[in-house]
C-alpha cells in the first residue's frame, strides 16, 4: 500500500474504557512493532536504535472539505496513524494513513444523488476506543486478528479497519452504509459485546431516527458484517414506513413506541438489528427528588424544544449517545445527548440569544435552538451474554419492565439544579454526553487505596500518614459479597455536556419498577460537580481502580473580544470558567458510600446551593468553606464551590491546563481568551 499522509488531521477525544472480554488495550496493541511495509518504525532520537514496540495513537479524521461539490480526489476521509512514543523522532507526526473504500450511494447527507462514495463526508466522530475486537474464528474472521470500527455522524457509514499490525493498516471495509439503517441516524459510540465464547457482537448507537429527528436506537452487528453491494453501489433498505412518515410529526415517535428491535432481512438491512430506545416510561424528565435544591419552574417540567414540546416523559426522549458495559457485562447501560438536527440548528443560538430566555411566552425556537432538544437521561439494557454467527437479535435480552419496550431494564434522569440561564439547554441537566461504569466490581473496607483514616472526604488519604496507610493496607479477598466489609461498585457517572455537571448514581442496577430510598423508581442521581454553563464537561475517563474520574473541561464559550453573542457564560461566575483544562477528581468518597440505599447513606453531595442576590441564582464559584485536611496537599484546587461541600462530595487533586483562579486561589477574571493567551 502506498502511504499518503494527509496534510490536515482532526482530533477528537474519546473514552479509554475497557469494554468486554475479547477486547484488549490500544496501548498493547500499539505493541505491535514495525510492519516490514507501511509507517516507520520509532526511532529513539538519543540512541538512534529502533524502539521496540513503539506505541501509536490512532486518530480517526477527515478531510477539511466541508461542502458536497469538493473533489472526490482530495476529499477522502482517513484513520491516522500517530506517533505516540516520547523519545521517538517522529512523536507527535502523523505516519500513516489507512484509507477507506469508495462506494456510491452509501451516504446520506453530504451527498448529491449518490455522487459522492463512502470515503467522503462521513464527519468522523466517534470508533472502538481503547479496545480492539479480537476475532475468535467463529465470526467470519482470522482468527486472532484484531479490528476497530469507525462511524460517520452524518453519512451514518460503520467502517471496519484490520489494525493487527498497527504500522500498516489497510483499506478498510465498509460495514454499514448509511442508506441501510432503516430508522436510524447519526452514528455514535461503540462497544465489543459480552459472550461465552471467544466471538462477540457489535454494537454501536445512532443517536436520531432515520431522518435525524427524535428517536434513536442501540444497533448490533455482527464483527465481519459487510454492506451488502449491487454493481459497486450500497444496496440500501426500505426504510421503516412508520416511524419516517412520523417523523415530521411532533416528537416523530408514533413509529417506534412498541417496536422493540428491528432486524427486518430484507435488501440491504440483514445482519442489521435496530434496538429501540423508545419507551413510555413514565419518568419525569426533571426529577425533583434527587436534588435539595430543584428547579420547580413550570417551564423545567416538560420539554420545550420543538421536536419533543411540552413532553413530560423522559423515556420518550430517546437520543442514545455514551455506552459502556457493567464489570460483569451483564448490563448495557447508554446515557442521550441531543436531537440531532438540533445540533445544527444550535449553531445559530448566538443571534437568536435574545429570544432565548425563560418567559413562559417565548420558550422554543427553529430547531429547539432556545428550547431544550437534549437528553437528560439513562437506559439499562439486560444483555444476553450469548453469541451466535448471523443471528439476529442477539446482544440484549428482554427486561420485560415497560410494555412499550420489552428490552429497557430502566429509565432515569438526572435532576436540573437552581442555576437559572438564558439559554435553556445550558441548564446542569442538559446534554448527557458522556456515560462511565466502575472497572471494580467492590472494594473492601480497610483494602489497599482506600483507606480514609476516618475522613469521609478522603482528604486524609493523600497526606503522608494516608499514604503510609494505604501502602498496608488489606487486600480486596478479605471480604466475600453479602459480608458488612464488602463494598459494591455499582454506580455510574454522566456528565451533562451543554449543563456542564457530573452526575453520580450509586446503583445503576435497580430495575424501572424498583422503589429508590428518594421515592423514585429506578435510579437515582445526584450533581457531584458543576463546572458551569455551556462548560463543555464532555469524555470522561475512570481510572481502573474506580479511585479517580479523569474530566476534561472544553471550554466552549468565548470572551466578548471573539464572539459578543457567546460571552454571557465566559468567566461569568468564577475566573476562568470555560478554561480548557484537564481536573482528577477523587471519587472515592462516593463510591464508598455502596449503593447508598438508606437515608442515613444516600449520596448527600449536590449542586452549589442557590442565591437569590445572584441573577442567575446559584453560589457556584463563590468561596469554598469546606475544611482541608490533606494538610495543603490539593487544598489549592478546592478554593471555589463547585458543590455543597459534602462530606462525600469529590475534591480535585490535580489539574492539567490553566486551572480557574491558580495556585493561591486568587485570580483576576480572564479578559482574553484563555484559548490563545
Amino acid at each position: 500500500m502506498e502511504q499518503k499522509v494527509k496534510e490536515t488531521v482532526g482530533c477528537r477525544a474519546s473514552p479509554w474504557r475497557r469494554a468486554a472480554a475479547g477486547a484488549l488495550a490500544l496501548g498493547a496493541l500499539a505493541g505491535a512493532g514495525a510492519a516490514v511495509a507501511g509507517a516507520p518504525a520509532a526511532v529513539n532520537k538519543y540512541t538512534g536504535n529502533v524502539i521496540p514496540n513503539g506505541s501509536v495513537l490512532l486518530v480517526w479524521s477527515a478531510d477539511g472539505c466541508s461542502t458536497p461539490v469538493c473533489s472526490t480526489k482530495t476529499s477522502q476521509d482517513f484513520l491516522a496513524v500517530l506517533d505516540a512514543e516520547p523519545n521517538s523522532t517522529t512523536y507527535g507526526n502523523v505516519i500513516w494513513t489507512a484509507e477507506l473504500p469508495n462506494v456510491l450511494a452509501s451516504n446520506v447527507a453530504g451527498n448529491i444523488v449518490g455522487l459522492l462514495g463512502s470515503d467522503s463526508h462521513n464527519d468522523p466522530h466517534h470508533m472502538l476506543s481503547y479496545t480492539s475486537y479480537i476475532a475468535g474464528g467463529g465470526d467470519g474472521l482470522v482468527a486472532g486478528r484484531k479490528y476497530t470500527f469507525a462511524g460517520g455522524v452524518i453519512s451514518k457509514n460503520v467502517f471496519r479497519f484490520d489494525i493487527t499490525s498497527v504500522r500498516n493498516i489497510g483499506k478498510a471495509d465498509i460495514a454499514v452504509c448509511g442508506t441501510q439503517p432503516r430508522r436510524s441516524s447519526l452514528t455514535d459510540d461503540f462497544i465489543v459485546m459480552p459472550s461465552q465464547g471467544k466471538d462477540h457482537k457489535i454494537l454501536y448507537t445512532y443517536m436520531s431516527n432515520y431522518v435525524y429527528g427524535p428517536g434513536g436506537t442501540v444497533t448490533e452487528i455482527d464483527p465481519d458484517r459487510k454492506a451488502p453491494t449491487l454493481l459497486g453501489s450500497c444496496l440500501p433498505s426500505v426504510p421503516a414506513v412508520a416511524p419516517l412518515l412520523t417523523s415530521i410529526e411532533q416528537g416523530g415517535l408514533m413509529g417506534a413506541l412498541g417496536a422493540g428491535a428491528d432486524d427486518n432481512p430484507l435488501l440491504g438491512h440483514k445482519g442489521i438489528t435496530e434496538y429501540s430506545a423508545v419507551v413510555r416510561a413514565d419518568q419525569p424528565r426533571n426529577p425533583t427528588a434527587y436534588t435539595s435544591y430543584p428547579d420547580t419552574r413550570a417551564q423545567r417540567a416538560y420539554n420545550q424544544g420543538v421536536f419533543y414540546l411540552f413532553n413530560k416523559d423522559v423515556g420518550l426522549e430517546a437520543l442514545p449517545h455514551g455506552m459502556a458495559l457493567t464489570y460483569d457485562g451483564k448490563y448495557l447501560v447508554q446515557s442521550d445527548y441531543a436531537v440531532a438536527a438540533s445540533i445544527g440548528g444550535a449553531a445559530i443560538n448566538g443571534a437568536l440569544r435574545g429570544l432565548c430566555n425563560q418567559s413562559t411566552a417565548i420558550n422554543t425556537g427553529p430547531l429547539g435552538v432556545c428550547g431544550s432538544s437534549f437528553g437528560s437521561s439513562v437506559r439499562v439494557y439486560p444483555t444476553s451474554g450469548s453469541y451466535t454467527h448471523g443471528k439476529t437479535k442477539d446482544s440484549l435480552a428482554k427486561a420485560d419492565i415497560y410494555r412499550s419496550n420489552p428490552y429497557i431494564r430502566s429509565v432515569s434522569a438526572v435532576p436540573d439544579g437552581p442555576r437559572h440561564e438564558q439559554v435553556i439547554f445550558h441548564e446542569e441537566n442538559e446534554g448527557l454526553m458522556a456515560f462511565g461504569l466502575p472497572h471494580q466490581s467492590h472494594h473492601v473496607v480497610g483494602q489497599k487505596g482506600w483507606v480514609n483514616l476516618g475522613d469521609p472526604s478522603y482528604d486524609k488519604a493523600i497526606t503522608a500518614a494516608g499514604i503510609a496507610a494505604n501502602a498496608a493496607g488489606v487486600s480486596v479477598s478479605s471480604a466475600v459479597k453479602g459480608s458488612p466489609n464488602y463494598v459494591p461498585h455499582d454506580g455510574a457517572f454522566a456528565a451533562a455536556m451543554c449543563g456542564g455537571t457530573v452526575f453520580y448514581s450509586p446503583d445503576i442496577t435497580i430495575s424501572g419498577d424498583q422503589y429508590n430510598v428518594f421515592g423514585g423508581k429506578g435510579p437515582y442521581w445526584r450533581a457531584v460537580y458543576d463546572v458551569g454553563p455551556c462548560t463543555g464537561v464532555s469524555y470522561f475517563s475512570l481510572t481502573d481502580d474506580d479511585r479517580f474520574l479523569i474530566v476534561p473541561i472544553s471550554g466552549i464559550e468565548s470572551p466578548g473580544s471573539i464572539d459578543p453573542n457567546g460571552a454571557v457564560e465566559f468567566d461569568r461566575d468564577y475566573p476562568r470558567e470555560h478554561s480548557r483544562r484537564v481536573l482528577t477528581l477523587d471519587v472515592r468518597p462516593l463510591i464508598a458510600k455502596g449503593h447508598a440505599d438508606t437515608p442515613a447513606t444516600a449520596i448527600a453531595c449536590d449542586f452549589p446551593a442557590p442565591s437569590a442576590s445572584n441573577k442567575f441564582n446559584t453560589t457556584l464559584g463563590t468561596r469554598a468553606t469546606r475544611a482541608d485536611l490533606s494538610g495543603g496537599i490539593s487544598g489549592k484546587f478546592n478554593i471555589l464551590k463547585h458543590n455543597n461541600e459534602a462530606d462525600d462530595c469529590p475534591r480535585v487533586r490535580g489539574a492539567i491546563g490553566q486551572f480557574e483562579t491558580g495556585p493561591t486561589g486568587v485570580g483576576a477574571a480572564t479578559t482574553v481568551s484563555s484559548n490563545v493567551s
